[in-house]
């Protein structure tokens, strides 16, 4: 991966963090997304009546399809003040992003959003 293309996923991840989406109130990650699938050229960029996004990638080639699946909803935060780092903040310390979803799985999907785009054989993501 180059060096763009990792800023690009660690910006995306960041501002997805920052976006408190419990489940059922993914309205706000799903517009950043949205938005990111949209800049990074997907051919189709979806949202459901039950809020799920889907982004899709025709690709040039014949041959199967990939899908890859992800979720962008997390659990409450119920202590704040336990936390180490605040949980929607996405701060970055010692090259790590710390916040709510960040390894699940707000970070797959900013990887798989970002990084899908690139290749032309991709089919979906959501």
């Amino acid at each position: 991966m180059n060096k763009a293309r990792e800023e690009q996923v660690v910006a995306l991840c960041r501002e997805m963090i920052q976006q408190r989406s419990y489940s059922g109130e993914e309205a706000g990650v799903v517009k950043v997304l949205s938005a990111h699938m949209e800049k990074m050229g997907f051919d189709e960029v979806t949202v459901d009546t039950y809020g799920n996004i889907i982004g899709c990638i025709k690709g040039k080639r014949p041959g199967k399809k990939l899908l890859f699946d992800g979720h962008i909803d997390t659990v409450p935060v119920t202590e704040e003040k336990e936390w180490q780092y605040p949980p929607f903040a996405a701060e970055i310390h010692d090259g790590k992003i710390y916040g709510r979803g960040t390894s699940d799985m707000k970070g797959a999907v900013a990887a798989l959003a970002t990084l899908l785009a690139g290749f032309e054989s991709a089919q979906c993501i959501t």
